[in-house]
């Protein structure tokens, strides 16, 4: 009985204390970019609609949010049915499809978010391959918030935004 003991403690850590952490540094992150924006804070507690929040940051349409959703979804449901299921090619297939539509998305919310901030190339480049660290870098640097794309916006024009 002793024996199994260290498994638990491991499988405790492994799938609850340290997605937990991850989960509230990334919060915290998300926190102090909404936060430079002039977004409500408190919704980077909230996962899905963080991103959706992140969008509208980003001025990227309400399309660009649903289709990450559905990559999203797809992506969780292949994953259990090729656990179950003996292996099928298109399985293989659309999960290609599904990756290649994360990294489009990803890449249009490294540039958009990088342009939002008066971020330059190497920046973006280090928020797309290292995406924590510079969501972290951005979150507490002295950098200002311009607008989506890098246009600079008014105050009224903003918050026809954030409707």
């Amino acid at each position: 009985m002793l024996n199994i003991i260290p498994l638990y403690v491991f499988n405790l850590i492994k799938y609850l204390i340290l997605p937990v952490i991850f989960f509230f540094i990334d919060a915290i992150i998300h926190w102090n970019i909404f936060k430079k924006s002039g977004e409500n804070s408190k919704y980077a507690f909230i996962p899905f609609y963080r991103v959706y929040i992140l969008y509208r940051i980003i001025d990227l349409s309400k399309i660009w949010f649903w289709v990450y959703v559905g990559l999203v979804a797809v992506g969780k449901i292949l994953n259990v049915l090729s656990l179950t299921v003996p292996d099928i090619i298109a399985f293989r297939i659309i999960n290609v499809i599904v990756l290649v539509g994360d990294l489009i998305i990803h890449i249009l919310i490294t540039d958009q978010l990088g342009n939002s901030f008066g971020k330059k190339k190497g920046f973006k480049i280090g928020y797309f391959f290292l995406p924590t660290i510079f969501a972290f870098i951005l979150a507490f640097d002295k950098s200002e918030y311009i607008g989506p794309n890098g246009v600079k916006l008014s105050k009224s024009k903003r918050k026809k935004l954030k409707k």
